[in-house]
């Protein structure tokens, strides 16, 4: 018997040509490997496929070889399984066929609520939006009779009318029976090697009652709501200690300290979660010299400050609602209170004559106790 484990990339998937093969040394030529769905898979819609299928594996005993959950949905979802291999996708759809094959409670997974299956990250990504006939033809087929797939589709900009006639989407009769038993019955797929004539087979079979499936995504904590006295969640700055940040969110995955060069003499403890490496998403600034929290800073979507702003959304909004301009000097939208700086450093955007720039997304929001605050707010 042998296990494989999905190699740091995304997947193809393994079908047969059919025909008539005539003898054994043309056996080799049975198999061939399917490229990924799309020739050109953006960065984001890989890493997307990675992130959402961590536990995905396949194992093969004698001639048939049996995908878990996780690994039927992918090839179903990444690599436009059966289909043509022009066939193209993004990641709206990945997410949406996902959405479907997880059931109601993809909603609460963190994939979705601040992951890259986010409405925000999607945007920013441009992994959303009007896709091909035969894309929609997919969806269509796949997300037939799943009400909450269909809405998540729309909600994020799947341009597709559903309810319509779009046309065949895969060649192989069996082979969408297969995707529709993964997507819509919750199988997993099985591909068996048989010789002439009967040719090879995929097919949609119960998973394992050992399948964990998706049961072990992490789940969203929601929005956290910051407010502009202070407030972030559970913490207030100036007010609350290192202790107390680790009392509300645990042991930090990164702790450090330092100072920024653009404040001169205020040294900082860092708290840092959500973190790979010493790069992390959600930025706690406990100022030695006051022993309080003092800066915030964030590239996670969960934070929400008033009005809705949140990373990922439109930088122009963004910058309507809190009626200042995007500037060219801080790249991004710089935001006095009568407690606070804050700081919505953009990305993207086109640069303007008058020292603005129009467009863009909101890349991260920081913050500074206007009277204590490390440096975080560098414009």
């Amino acid at each position: 018997m042998r296990n494989g484990r999905r190699a740091d990339r995304v997947p193809t998937v393994v079908r047969t040509r059919t025909g008539v093969l005539t003898c054994g040394v043309l056996a080799a030529a049975m198999l061939v490997t399917v490229a990924p769905a799309s020739q050109t898979q953006s960065v984001a819609l890989q890493r997307l496929c990675l992130h959402a299928f961590p536990a995905a594996n396949q194992t093969t005993k004698g001639h048939t070889t049996s995908y878990n959950r996780q690994a039927s949905v992918e090839n179903v979802a990444c690599n436009g399984f059966g289909s043509s291999v022009k066939f193209s996708i993004n990641g709206g759809v990945v997410c949406s066929l996902l959405s479907a094959a997880i059931g109601r409670q993809y909603a609460k997974l963190a994939l979705y609520v601040d992951g890259d299956c986010s409405a925000a990250q999607l945007a920013a990504n441009h992994e959303t939006g009007t896709v091909a006939a035969v894309a929609c033809a997919m969806l269509g087929d796949l997300l037939h009779a799943i009400p909450w797939a269909k809405a998540y589709a729309a909600g994020i900009g799947i341009a597709c009318a559903f309810g319509q006639p779009l046309g065949s989407w895969i060649e192989s009769e069996s082979e969408r029976m297969a995707a529709r038993g993964v997507i819509r019955a919750g199988k997993c797929l099985q591909f068996t090697t048989h010789g002439f004539p009967i040719g090879d087979q995929w097919t949609a079979v119960p998973c394992r009652r050992s399948d964990r499936g998706f049961t072990d995504l992490p789940v969203g904590d929601g929005p956290v709501q910051i407010a502009y006295s202070g407030r972030i969640g559970a913490l207030t700055i100036d007010v609350s200690t290192g202790a107390a940040i680790t009392r509300a969110l645990g042991q930090p995955n990164y702790l450090t300290t330092g100072s920024f060069d653009n404040a001169p003499g205020v040294s900082y403890e860092l708290f840092g979660y959500g973190c790979k490496g010493n790069v992390c998403s959600v930025d706690y600034y406990v100022n030695v010299g006051t022993g309080r929290l003092e800066s915030f800073e964030t590239t996670s979507q969960q934070f929400v400050l008033p009005d809705g702003i949140r990373v990922g959304m439109s930088a122009t909004v963004a910058a309507n609602r809190e009626r200042r301009p995007i500037e060219l000097g801080c790249a991004g939208v710089a935001v006095t209170k009568p407690k606070l700086l804050i700081l919505l450093p953009t990305h993207g955007g086109q640069h303007l004559s008058n020292g603005h720039i129009t467009g863009g997304r909101v890349a991260a929001i920081a913050i500074d106790d206007r009277a204590f605050g490390v440096g975080v707010t560098f414009c």
